[in-house]
């Protein structure tokens, strides 16, 4: 299977109606209530029942179970360690599909803690999730910073193609030799949840992955760069936060701007692949600014 093809597969969503069924019968909700949420992989609803509110997250089709045991076991160790993430209350099935219901989160998605708050959540989330072992991490994700060498085969744009192989040669044998643990690698602004000012939440573990540790710096910061200036001082704050928790290696510090631009080239090409095959948008224009001014600052 070539790397693209499950982001670009379109999928049978489920009836609301049968969802509410599942959520009366095996989980016994009152008069359940759903709204979906918009999301690329599976199908997520908002429930507000008689006695709560809770997230409800059907999976795709083709997660494997294995899958879905490595991100519970991920909440579970988040949790564990004091930070604000969904945990799982009930599992169910539906039509061979886990539905799996999470507690419901205060706050809103897509503002901007200060960035030093927000590199010293993703620390602790770093070692929270550094002694979980789960085979089922273990597995090929476009997503996955790592897999940046194998988009060349999605384009022929000759900036596109120059970053992809400058990736290949200067960044991709650095993190062979670094240290690779479970990553969430998907931290932007839209899966932090802030009220007052005040980090509440983090979502959406869908691209759980173990990887290179760092790759996770790399991908949170592709969405915080500015696209009208160097990211330098935002990379530097973000990393300062990071480190108060979670201290980097000298080799890790250094390859963090390659990563930075393998994240936008992911943003490029997987979601114009997306777009070409009707499932996702992105803003374009803005995303390209934001990886000439992070090809800048790659030195």
């Amino acid at each position: 299977m070539a790397l693209l093809d499950r982001l670009v597969e379109p999928f049978p969503h489920v009836e609301t109606r049968d969802v509410v069924g599942v959520l009366r019968d095996s989980v016994a909700f009152v008069d359940p209530r759903l709204a979906r949420l918009d999301t690329e992989r599976d199908d997520t609803f908002r429930v507000d029942h008689a006695t709560g509110t809770h997230l409800v997250k059907v999976a795709h089709p083709n997660d494997p179970p294995a899958l879905l045991d490595a991100q519970d076991a991920a909440l579970a160790a988040a949790a564990a360690a004091g930070l604000p993430v969904p945990e799982l209350v009930a599992r169910a099935t539906l039509d061979g599909r886990v539905v799996r219901v999470l507690t419901w989160l205060s706050g809103a998605p897509g503002s901007r803690p200060p960035l030093r708050d927000t590199g010293r959540l993703l620390g602790r989330l770093s070692r929270a999730l550094a002694p979980v072992e789960h085979p089922g991490a273990d597995r090929v994700l476009a997503w996955d910073l790592r897999r940046v060498p194998e988009l060349a085969g999605y384009t022929d744009e000759p900036l596109l193609a120059d970053a992809i192989a400058r990736f290949a040669a200067e960044v991709s044998p650095v993190l062979e030799g670094l240290p690779r643990q479970l990553t969430h690698h998907d931290l932007h602004p839209g899966n932090v949840l802030t009220e007052g000012g005040r980090i509440t939440g983090i979502l959406d573990f869908g691209d759980l992955v173990r990887t290179a540790r760092v790759c996770d710096l790399g991908v949170a910061l592709g969405y915080l760069i500015p696209d009208d200036g160097s990211g330098r001082a935002v990379c530097e704050e973000f990393i300062a936060g990071f480190e108060e928790v979670a201290p980097l290696s000298a080799e890790e510090r250094d390859v963090i701007p390659g990563l930075v631009v393998g994240r936008e080239l992911q943003r490029i090409v997987i979601n114009e692949q997306l777009g070409r095959s009707g499932t996702g948008s992105f803003d374009a224009a803005r995303v390209r600014r934001t990886l000439a001014r992070a090809l800048e600052d790659w030195t």
